[in-house]
């Protein structure tokens, strides 16, 4: 199996992993029903401080994968750059699906999740908000660049290696 593919399953394991658990927490430990807490401006009172810490914890398990792939060589920087934004992009869908399912509630249409107000689609117990479409498409859009760079990276890194050493 070739390294990338290794570091893009690594990858989908943190991101899930950080999504899923990021998601646990904020619909079982956080009352975000009845807690008054202040937002960040300019994020329509959807981002309050506190996402700040647990979206961290998102950065990391989406960036740290592939930070630790060294046989990118010059592809590298891009690889690294599509990959940990799509993990982090996919990341953030899956956290939202995750507080919906734990707390075993349908999205309705006036949900804070469906930004903006009115893009989501009926689909018939829940809806589904028209964020998550366009996240999973841009996700596997940045996934596919990414694929490409790393198989352009990774055979320039075996043909590197295979080349003979001079004795001078």
């Amino acid at each position: 199996m070739p390294a990338h593919r290794l570091v893009l399953a690594v990858l989908l394991l943190m991101v899930f992993a950080s999504g899923i658990t990021y998601g646990i927490m904020e619909a079982l430990y956080i009352p975000t029903d009845t807690m008054k807490v202040a937002t960040i401006p300019g994020t329509f009172g959807h981002v309050a401080y506190y996402h700040l810490c647990l979206l961290s914890f998102m950065l990391i398990a989406s960036f740290g994968a592939t930070a630790t792939a060294e046989w990118q060589g010059g592809h590298r920087k891009k690889y690294l750059a599509l990959m940990s934004v799509a993990g982090f992009f996919l990341s953030l869908m899956i956290e939202d699906i995750t507080w919906f399912v734990t707390r075993w509630q349908p999205i309705h249409s006036t949900e804070w999740t469906i930004i903006p107000s009115g893009w989501a689609v009926p689909l018939g117990f829940t809806w589904l908000p028209l964020w998550y479409v366009g996240d999973l498409i841009l996700c596997v859009g940045l996934l596919y660049l990414a694929a490409y760079y790393a198989r352009i990276g990774h055979k320039k890194f075996l043909t590197r290696r295979d080349v003979p050493a001079s004795i001078e």
